[in-house]
């Protein structure tokens, strides 16, 4: 399966920059071998993974210590109404 490059969060200057697709490829498999399951993205930034894995069926909590992070996670994830992720600081 293949996805567009997953961007994080531009508007925040501390954000990385975007992960390979192949990033996302490799991690949705091993998340589908304990299906109902909800899969841990620690230090979650911008929510871009989290929110890449929401989009694959993944039941995902992101965690970070960043309000900023998590409320620019929030937004992204507001904006596709067809995945969830749960955020927690």
């Amino acid at each position: 399966m293949q996805h567009e490059r997953v961007r994080a969060g531009s508007a925040l200057p501390r954000a990385r920059p975007g992960y390979p697709a192949e990033l996302i490829d490799h991690c949705v498999p091993f998340a589908a071998v304990f299906p109902g399951r909800r899969v841990l993205d620690l230090a979650t930034g911008t929510g871009a993974v989290a929110l890449a894995l929401a989009e694959q069926g993944v039941d995902v909590l992101a965690v970070g210590p960043c309000a900023e992070m998590l409320e620019e996670a929030r937004r992204t994830a507001a904006e596709r109404q067809d995945c969830s992720v749960a955020y927690k600081r």
